[in-house]
Protein backbone atom coordinates (compact mmCIF):
# COMPACT_ATOMS: atom_id res chain seq x y z
CA UNK A 1 0.00 0.00 0.00
CA UNK A 2 0.71 3.41 -0.43
CA UNK A 3 1.51 5.78 2.25
CA UNK A 4 1.27 9.72 1.84
CA UNK A 5 1.66 13.08 3.20
CA UNK A 6 1.91 16.83 1.56
CA UNK A 7 2.28 20.18 2.65
CA UNK A 8 0.64 21.68 -0.18
CA UNK A 9 4.25 22.20 -1.49
CA UNK A 10 5.69 18.58 -1.57
CA UNK A 11 3.90 15.61 -1.69
CA UNK A 12 5.90 12.09 0.01
CA UNK A 13 4.91 8.49 -0.36
CA UNK A 14 6.17 5.43 1.30
CA UNK A 15 5.27 2.83 -1.29
CA UNK A 16 5.43 -1.21 -0.91
CA UNK A 17 5.07 -3.83 -2.97
CA UNK A 18 2.93 -6.45 -3.35
CA UNK A 19 5.03 -9.42 -1.74
CA UNK A 20 4.30 -7.70 1.30
CA UNK A 21 0.88 -8.66 1.81
CA UNK A 22 -1.26 -5.26 0.18
CA UNK A 23 -2.09 -4.60 -3.11
CA UNK A 24 0.48 -1.89 -3.76
CA UNK A 25 1.07 1.20 -5.41
CA UNK A 26 4.44 -0.02 -6.32
CA UNK A 27 4.52 -2.06 -9.29
CA UNK A 28 8.42 -3.66 -10.21
CA UNK A 29 9.74 -2.55 -12.99
CA UNK A 30 6.84 -0.28 -14.18
CA UNK A 31 7.35 3.79 -13.93
CA UNK A 32 9.81 5.42 -12.35
CA UNK A 33 9.07 3.94 -8.99
CA UNK A 34 8.71 0.70 -10.03
CA UNK A 35 12.40 0.56 -11.35
CA UNK A 36 14.00 2.44 -8.54
CA UNK A 37 12.28 -0.95 -6.65
CA UNK A 38 13.36 -3.54 -9.30
CA UNK A 39 16.94 -1.69 -9.98
CA UNK A 40 17.74 -1.39 -6.31
CA UNK A 41 18.93 2.11 -7.01
CA UNK A 42 18.19 5.89 -6.03
CA UNK A 43 16.65 8.31 -8.79
CA UNK A 44 16.73 11.71 -8.63
CA UNK A 45 14.82 13.98 -10.93
CA UNK A 46 14.23 18.09 -10.56
CA UNK A 47 11.09 17.90 -8.36
CA UNK A 48 11.11 14.11 -7.80
CA UNK A 49 13.40 11.72 -6.11
CA UNK A 50 13.01 8.14 -5.03
CA UNK A 51 15.20 5.88 -2.97
CA UNK A 52 14.69 2.18 -2.40
CA UNK A 53 14.59 1.05 1.22
CA UNK A 54 16.01 -2.67 2.67
CA UNK A 55 18.65 -5.08 3.85
CA UNK A 56 19.66 -7.38 0.89
CA UNK A 57 17.25 -6.70 -1.98
CA UNK A 58 14.41 -3.49 -1.77
CA UNK A 59 10.98 -4.00 0.48
CA UNK A 60 9.89 -0.51 -0.86
CA UNK A 61 10.72 2.91 -2.00
CA UNK A 62 10.64 6.28 -0.51
CA UNK A 63 9.47 8.61 -2.81
CA UNK A 64 9.11 12.29 -2.94
CA UNK A 65 7.84 15.09 -5.43
CA UNK A 66 8.35 18.95 -5.11
CA UNK A 67 5.91 21.36 -6.58
CA UNK A 68 7.37 22.88 -9.61
CA UNK A 69 6.88 26.45 -7.90
CA UNK A 70 9.71 25.30 -5.36
CA UNK A 71 12.96 24.74 -5.64
CA UNK A 72 14.49 21.78 -7.59
CA UNK A 73 16.09 18.66 -5.24
CA UNK A 74 19.31 18.82 -4.55
CA UNK A 75 22.06 16.02 -4.62
CA UNK A 76 22.19 16.51 -1.06
CA UNK A 77 18.60 16.05 -0.97
CA UNK A 78 18.98 12.85 -2.75
CA UNK A 79 21.44 11.61 -0.35
CA UNK A 80 19.71 12.66 2.93
CA UNK A 81 16.47 10.09 1.53
CA UNK A 82 19.18 7.12 0.54
CA UNK A 83 20.32 7.98 4.22
CA UNK A 84 16.55 7.66 5.11
CA UNK A 85 15.92 4.66 3.29
CA UNK A 86 18.91 2.60 4.94
CA UNK A 87 17.42 3.73 8.28
CA UNK A 88 14.31 2.77 7.58
CA UNK A 89 15.46 -0.73 6.09
CA UNK A 90 17.43 -1.51 9.74
CA UNK A 91 14.13 -0.19 11.53
CA UNK A 92 12.34 -2.62 9.01
CA UNK A 93 14.50 -5.63 9.57
CA UNK A 94 14.80 -5.26 13.57
CA UNK A 95 10.95 -5.30 13.97
CA UNK A 96 10.80 -8.06 12.10
CA UNK A 97 13.34 -9.92 14.06
CA UNK A 98 11.99 -8.92 17.13
CA UNK A 99 8.38 -10.16 15.96
CA UNK A 100 10.12 -13.58 15.09
CA UNK A 101 11.67 -13.41 18.50
CA UNK A 102 8.43 -13.14 20.20
CA UNK A 103 7.22 -15.67 18.27
CA UNK A 104 9.81 -18.33 19.14
CA UNK A 105 9.33 -16.99 22.89
CA UNK A 106 5.61 -17.86 22.99
CA UNK A 107 5.95 -21.17 21.43
CA UNK A 108 8.65 -22.45 24.45
CA UNK A 109 6.19 -20.27 26.85
CA UNK A 110 3.26 -22.69 25.16
CA UNK A 111 5.87 -26.01 25.30
CA UNK A 112 6.31 -24.95 29.32
CA UNK A 113 3.06 -24.42 30.32
CA UNK A 114 1.58 -27.70 28.74
CA UNK A 115 4.28 -30.36 30.10
CA UNK A 116 2.80 -32.30 32.91
CA UNK A 117 6.16 -32.64 34.17
CA UNK A 118 8.10 -29.67 36.67
CA UNK A 119 10.47 -27.93 34.82
CA UNK A 120 13.11 -25.65 36.40
CA UNK A 121 15.34 -23.24 34.43
CA UNK A 122 18.39 -22.71 36.45
CA UNK A 123 21.39 -20.23 36.04
CA UNK A 124 24.62 -20.70 36.01
CA UNK A 125 24.77 -19.30 40.06
CA UNK A 126 21.47 -21.62 40.97
CA UNK A 127 18.95 -19.06 40.87
CA UNK A 128 15.56 -19.45 38.91
CA UNK A 129 15.08 -17.85 35.80
CA UNK A 130 12.04 -19.91 34.52
CA UNK A 131 9.46 -22.39 36.39
CA UNK A 132 6.97 -23.91 34.64
CA UNK A 133 3.28 -24.16 36.03
CA UNK A 134 3.47 -27.94 37.16
CA UNK A 135 6.74 -27.21 39.32
CA UNK A 136 5.36 -23.87 40.82
CA UNK A 137 2.15 -26.08 42.27
CA UNK A 138 4.14 -28.94 43.35
CA UNK A 139 6.37 -26.31 45.57
CA UNK A 140 3.65 -24.10 46.84
CA UNK A 141 4.75 -20.88 44.72
CA UNK A 142 3.71 -19.12 41.48
CA UNK A 143 5.31 -19.19 38.37
CA UNK A 144 6.37 -15.54 39.37
CA UNK A 145 7.65 -16.17 43.06
CA UNK A 146 9.80 -18.61 41.81
CA UNK A 147 11.55 -16.17 39.52
CA UNK A 148 14.94 -15.41 40.53
CA UNK A 149 14.72 -17.01 43.85
CA UNK A 150 18.09 -19.37 44.70
CA UNK A 151 17.27 -22.90 44.85
CA UNK A 152 18.39 -23.22 48.63
CA UNK A 153 16.14 -21.19 49.53
CA UNK A 154 12.78 -22.77 48.11
CA UNK A 155 13.90 -26.22 48.67
CA UNK A 156 15.28 -28.32 51.50
CA UNK A 157 18.64 -29.90 50.80
CA UNK A 158 17.91 -32.53 52.84
CA UNK A 159 15.02 -33.41 50.52
CA UNK A 160 17.12 -33.76 47.75
CA UNK A 161 19.22 -37.08 46.74
CA UNK A 162 21.89 -37.65 44.36
CA UNK A 163 25.52 -36.05 43.33
CA UNK A 164 24.46 -33.28 40.85
CA UNK A 165 21.80 -31.94 43.12
CA UNK A 166 23.63 -31.86 45.68
CA UNK A 167 26.50 -29.81 44.28
CA UNK A 168 24.21 -27.60 43.31
CA UNK A 169 22.39 -27.16 46.51
CA UNK A 170 25.93 -26.16 48.37
CA UNK A 171 27.30 -24.24 45.21
CA UNK A 172 23.79 -22.31 43.82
Amino acid sequence: NEDASTDGDSWAAIGTVPEMGAAAAVQPGQGRIGNVYQDGKPAGYSHEMAAPFGTERPIGVLHIIRSPTQPPFTTGDLQALIRLGSNAAIAVKNARAYEELDKAKDFVDNILRSMSDGLLVLEAAGRIQKANFTIAEMLGYTEAELAGQGLRTIVDPRSMTGEWTQKLLKDG
